[in-house]
């Protein structure tokens, strides 16, 4: 569990800077990872690469909640 940022003093956008960061960080080592281009004609292109991997992750996730069909204090908000 992680602690808000009014824990320490800071303002509570820092969690979103911080989020930021890492998706950005998480972008650059994807970008990381892509080979370089080669000389075969058969060989994937980087953006084909990578977009396999993001299609492969999606399949991955877990589907949305549904509302409608949730208990009546799932979605209930707590203060």
């Amino acid at each position: 569990m992680e602690e808000d940022p009014e824990v320490f003093g800071m303002h509570p956008n820092a969690n979103i800077a911080f989020e930021m960061n890492q998706v950005k960080d998480f972008i650059d080592t994807v970008l990381l990872m892509q080979p370089r281009m080669s000389a075969g004609k058969a060989a994937r292109s980087p953006e084909q690469i990578v977009d396999e991997m993001a299609n492969d992750m999606l399949k991955r996730m877990p589907e949305p909640l549904d509302v409608d069909r949730a208990h009546d204090k799932t979605f209930e908000i707590t203060e």
